[in-house]
This record gives structure tokens, C-alpha cells and sequence, in this order.
């Protein structure tokens, strides 16, 4: 193993003068190795997880406000803002970006107790510098007052940081936390829906979704009977989350339709600790989306919900005019004007 240290970097020939401006990162996002890798070779071809984040990015007087993909592999980094393009206008490589990151998000509390645990050691090398052998006792270090008190605000700290808690007190040995209130948030979607024909040789028949309208509460209950997962029914899709942070934050989306004046539309129902930011939706959406796409929607669509004797095919996905937005874009509410 090498010892020296290894930074992946561009180097600049002569270059006269460096001025950094301050790059505030608004998500992170992390990356398999082979996906990195594509990004970091064709970063000015137009990349999903640019065009996914876009919002995000943009530059004002004070900040680049940016994204910052990370390698799973080797914690490298790429820091973008696209500056509403969906490809890398402006980008910096980052080495060791998921360090940073980890630096980043360690508390007061935490590199107090390191500190702790390093004079600890320092003094029992020292007090063994005569002898042979070095004895480290850890019931002496996990009985200091000093590392009680220190972990006790370890704890506060990192749940201080927790999406789910309003607030919490700290009394000697004893820490108490209030959980915020469950947002309820919907997002809508299209529906897609296709009848077997009554001669069976045919093909199958597409039909507005607004001929089923009537049926919501049927196929409401069709959709719960098909989240079998233990987990998938107490949280519905979120229970397949990779993402740690909206594994915290969101409670449960469970998929439903919804019978607005007559139209049926399908409605993702999401119980989250508090608001969701703008950064937390757009990856929630990513998540739903790719659940209806290729993971609980796929399986959904390919079971029949018979209706009146009528066997259908209810898909929540379709590549042609899929969207999934909030109740707010979808349904317009009218201005009310004065009449004279």
C-alpha cells in the first residue's frame, strides 16, 4: 500500500491566479461507479441526473448553487451547475468529495469525543514509555464524566439533525424528543388503462380513465391488496428507498386514484415530518417515478381489476404523457372576477 497521499485532480499549466467563488451544494447525490464514470468522460452530453436536479442550479451574487455527485466507489466527486442546461456548464472535480461531505455533517459533539479518545491514548503511551507492553483500560475512559457528558450530546446533536424531530432537552442522563407534526402532500399522475375485448382475439382496447371514475373506491382497495411487503404496507413505496435522507424525512407514499369531477387521475399520498424542500421532492419524485415505471407499477399493471364483470389494466406509468406534479399544477383553481 502506498503511503503517500493520492489526489485524483486536473493540473493547470502556469496558471497566474486562482479566485475561488463559494459553491453552496444543495443536494448530493450518489452515484454507481460505472454511471460517474459516463459523467465524468461526456460531462457537456446532456446527463438524467442533471436534468433531474436542474432547479436546484443556478448562480446569484452570492453562491454557485450546485450539486454535487459523489462515486460510490471511490468517494470521488464532480460539482455541477448547470445553469439550467441538462449537461455540466460549469464543473469543478472534487477528490475525496464523500470525505468532505462526512466532515461537513460531524458535530461539535463528535470531535470533541475524538479529542477525548486521543488524549486518552497519548496519556497511556506516554505512562508506558518505560515498559514493554501498553495496557489500555476502557472501563477508565467509558466512566469519565467527561465522555458521559460528551456522548449525551453526541446523541442530542445527531438527533438535532434528524428530519422527524421539533425539537428536543437534555437533562443529566436523560434526553427527550417532540416529533413534528405528518405533512400530507399529493402528487398526481395520468392513467393509463387498457380493457380485455369480449372476443379475447383482439387486441386489448384502450379506454379513458374517466370511464372508471365511478370505480375509485374498487380500485383502491384492488392497490392495497397488492402491497404484500411487510414494510411496503406499513410505508407503502418508500419502503424501497436507497435514499437515507428521504428514508428519514418521508413516513409513507402509498399509490391511490382519485375521482376529480369525473376525471380519474392516479395520486401519490406522502406523509412526511415536516415540509418537503424543493430538493427533497425533486428526488422523491425520481423514487416514484422509477417505482411506477419498473417496480410497483410494473407489477400492478399487469394484474387484472375486474369491474362489472370487465377485466382492466390500470398502469400509473406511460412513457408518450407521463407527469407527476402536485395538486396545486394539476388542478387550476379559477379567479374569481368581479362582475359588473
Amino acid at each position: 500500500m502506498n503511503e503517500k497521499l493520492i489526489i485524483n485532480t486536473s493540473l493547470l499549466r502556469k496558471e497566474s491566479c486562482f479566485e475561488p467563488k463559494p459553491c453552496l451544494v444543495e443536494k448530493v447525490v450518489e452515484m454507481p461507479a460505472a454511471a460517474f464514470a459516463r459523467l465524468i468522460s461526456r460531462p457537456l452530453d446532456d446527463q438524467y441526473v442533471i436534468a433531474q436536479n436542474k432547479p436546484l442550479m443556478y448562480c446569484d451574487n452570492e453562491f454557485y448553487h450546485c450539486i454535487l455527485a459523489v462515486d460510490m466507489h471511490n468517494g470521488d466527486g464532480l460539482l455541477i451547475e448547470s445553469e439550467g442546461s441538462n449537461y455540466a456548464r460549469y464543473s469543478q472535480y472534487i477528490p475525496h468529495a464523500r470525505e468532505i461531505v462526512a466532515a461537513h455533517k460531524q458535530t461539535m459533539s463528535f470531535s470533541q469525543l475524538k479529542d477525548i479518545v486521543a488524549d486518552f491514548v497519548n496519556n497511556a503511551v506516554s505512562d508506558s514509555a518505560d515498559k514493554e507492553t501498553l495496557t489500555v483500560n476502557l472501563h477508565d475512559l467509558t466512566e469519565s464524566q467527561q465522555v458521559h457528558e460528551t456522548l449525551m450530546k453526541c446523541v442530542s446533536e445527531v438527533l438535532c439533525d434528524r428530519p422527524e424531530i421539533a425539537s428536543r432537552s437534555l437533562s443529566g442522563s436523560t434526553l427527550q424528543a417532540a416529533k413534528k407534526a405528518l405533512v400530507e402532500t399529493k402528487l398526481y399522475c395520468p392513467l393509463y388503462v387498457v380493457a380485455e375485448p369480449p372476443d379475447y382475439d383482439s387486441d386489448m382496447l384502450e379506454v379513458p380513465a374517466s370511464q372508471l371514475a365511478k370505480y375509485a373506491d374498487l380500485i383502491n382497495k384492488k392497490i392495497k391488496t397488492s402491497l404484500t411487503d411487510v414494510d411496503e404496507k406499513l410505508r407503502g413505496l418508500i419502503a424501497w428507498t436507497d435514499d437515507a435522507e428521504l428514508d428519514h424525512k418521508v413516513l409513507s407514499v402509498f399509490p391511490s386514484v382519485e375521482n376529480r369531477g369525473g376525471e380519474l387521475y392516479g395520486v401519490m399520498i406522502i406523509n412526511s415530518y415536516g415540509e418537503l424542500s424543493k430538493a427533497e421532492l425533486i428526488s422523491l419524485s425520481d423514487e416514484i417515478t422509477g417505482q411506477l415505471s419498473d417496480g410497483w407499477g410494473e407489477s400492478f399493471e399487469q394484474n387484472e381489476v375486474r369491474l362489472d364483470g370487465c377485466k382492466y389494466f390500470i398502469s400509473f406509468w406511460n412513457s408518450d404523457y407521463f407527469y407527476l406534479k402536485p395538486e396545486a399544477e394539476v388542478f387550476h383553481q379559477p379567479t374569481n372576477e368581479l362582475k359588473m
